[in-house]
């Protein structure tokens, strides 16, 4: 079974208001926004964003969270679900870790029809061949220069 991601709508009403009793204004939209253009709506990453971001406001007794937020608990986020991230890049073959390694790092790139395919179905690249998801560049990125 495969789950896609979720819509930009979506992933904003999930994270300002997820439920009735949510305090308006603790994640705004602009923020929102912001975690899906990060995550593009992948559900686990959207619900990790927002599990940190209201621990950031409990942890800081504060009532709303802000952009330098969001920069806060992104290396929090790549460290401490690594192994999620871990496990994706374990399952690419060579030939797709080699391109997703050069899109992470800006790098064009000419995508094999097949290896084009087979990112495209784990939704790791979208129908142009570009990286779908920012917060999996990042990891790659920071994965690439701990080696």
């Amino acid at each position: 079974m495969r789950l896609g991601f979720l819509d930009e709508e979506t992933v904003v009403q999930l994270l300002t208001k997820p439920i009735d009793e949510f305090p308006p204004g603790a994640i705004s939209a602009e923020l929102a926004h912001e975690i899906y253009r990060r995550s593009r709506g992948q559900p686990f990453l959207t619900q990790v964003y927002g599990y940190a971001l209201v621990e950031t406001l409990n942890r800081s007794k504060r009532k709303s969270a802000t952009l330098d937020d969001i920069e806060q608990i992104e290396p929090e986020l790549l460290s401490s679900y690594t192994y999620y991230f871990r496990g994706i890049w374990q399952e690419v073959p060579p030939e797709g870790q080699a391109a997703l390694t050069a899109l992470a790092h800006g790098e064009p790139i000419m995508l094999a029809r097949e290896t084009k395919r087979w990112l495209r179905r784990r939704m790791l690249v979208d129908d142009d061949g570009q990286l779908l998801v920012p917060l999996f560049g990042r990891w790659i990125r920071e994965k690439d220069e701990m080696v």
